[in-house]
């Protein structure tokens, strides 16, 4: 069975890589494989895009970042709907997972963007499988596939650094550290308000300070090996928000 998630950037991709090979058992395999030659996936790096491929026993997962929260459903229509539609159903994705940030919306109109975004997907719910049916070309009975989204974090406002921070901060040693810097940084927010103009860059500078200080030896190192670096399988807040992935 093929399965694909989507979220917004790289660095979420390099996340819920991380903890599907450490806690699932997935394992990353190069896209030049021969039995992804029809999956090629055009991304941009430039434009925070991502597409790779991972196996556990027969069945095969594609993670994509989409590169930012709005490019979801852009993403989807140029790059994977012709491969929904064209393909045979047992090559087509039968599980398709979307992982948003909250930010500051509420959650019902998350669930009603998604709802509309996709030309193959009608239902979408927060941390809830929903069946899904739609008409393969050349087919005459509906296929179904099951769709999830993932709402991060689910309980408040905030975005994947958010939950990045309160994990870091459940070892009581290194809470010390992320209290520390948030204090800083929000003292100092207005000082620093040619860089941290918005949310979303002071939260991100959080926790790049965090990093900073765990890890000083890598802070001129690729965002990929620092969060790596981290045992995030630990972390019972990762682990319970995204357990419906270990269902894949």
């Amino acid at each position: 069975m093929k399965s694909l998630i989507l979220c917004e950037g790289k660095t979420d991709a390099i996340l819920i890589s991380y903890l599907l090979c450490k806690q699932w058992g997935w394992s990353w395999i190069s896209s030049k494989n021969k039995r992804f030659k029809n999956y090629q996936i055009d991304v941009s790096e430039i434009n925070n895009e991502s597409a790779e491929w991972y196996i556990k026993d027969n069945n095969e997962l594609l993670i994509c970042g989409v590169g930012g929260n709005a490019n979801f459903s852009n993403f989807f229509e140029d790059k994977i709907s012709s491969i929904q539609v064209n393909y045979n159903e047992e090559d087509i994705f039968k599980n398709i997972i979307c992982v948003i940030d909250k930010d500051n919306l509420e959650i019902v109109d998350i669930e009603r963007k998604f709802c509309s975004s996709f030309s193959i997907i009608s239902i979408m719910k927060n941390n809830s499988w929903e069946k899904n049916t739609y008409k393969l070309n050349g087919f005459e009975n509906d296929v179904s596939i099951n769709a999830l989204l993932l709402i991060i974090p689910s309980e408040s406002e905030g975005a994947l650094e958010t939950i990045l921070l309160n994990s870091i901060a459940e070892d009581s040693y290194d809470k010390v550290i992320v209290d520390d810097v948030e204090d800083f940084v929000n003292l100092n927010r207005n000082k620093y308000s040619k860089y941290l103009y918005n949310n979303r860059l002071l939260m991100k500078s959080k926790l790049g300070a965090v990093f900073a200080i765990m890890s000083p030896q890598k802070v001129f190192t690729f965002i990929d090996e620092i969060i790596r670096s981290v045992d995030w399988e630990k972390s019972t807040l990762l682990l319970n928000l995204f357990e419906k992935l270990g269902e894949i």
